[in-house]
């Protein structure tokens, strides 16, 4: 990876996961830690993942944050490593943070992204499947991973709001 850190970053995806204790487990899997030496304990989990990080700088990506007292044990200790969260909605922190927050994206970003998943199809199904979503990427993604044989076209039809006919 080019840039201060060398090498592959830490990933962890919260939402859906049964535990921190299972992330760190995994941190610690990635730091080269074999399954028979993760210690049982969070606690003790912490504190190891804490040690190996001593003296190395090692990016953290944690997806889907729903609080901040849900990372707390996920945070080095080492002030050369970065970490970088996500979360669907506005996390408050404490010490040397820099909040980015992200808007939807433009129409034809949106356009693009939904293409690179669900392929090529009708252009005006494809926009209104973007503007359904609200230009929200988590919400791109999803539709485009629904039905990607079916092409852009034919998706956004779906979603429209109106009366439903009984059959």
């Amino acid at each position: 990876m080019p840039g201060p850190f060398r090498r592959r970053p830490l990933y962890a995806r919260l939402r859906g996961r049964s535990g921190r204790a299972e992330v760190l487990a995994g941190f610690l899997h990635a730091l080269g830690v074999p399954p028979a030496g993760v210690p049982p304990e969070p606690d003790e989990r912490a504190a190891l993942f804490r040690e190996l990080l001593a003296a190395r700088r090692v990016l953290i990506v944690i997806d889907d944050v729903s609080g901040a007292a849900e990372i707390e044990p996920l945070l080095p200790a080492e002030p050369r490593c970065a970490v970088l969260l996500t979360s669907r909605q506005r996390l408050s922190a404490a010490g040397p943070v820099r909040v980015v927050p992200l808007e939807a994206l433009p129409p034809d970003a949106g356009t693009e992204l939904f293409r690179s998943i669900a392929g090529d199809g009708d252009p005006a199904g494809t926009a209104e499947a973007v503007r359904l979503c609200g230009g929200l990427p988590l919400a791109i993604r999803g539709r485009g991973h629904r039905r990607p044989s079916a092409g852009a076209g034919g998706l956004a039809p779906a979603r429209r709001p109106g009366p439903r006919r009984a059959r």
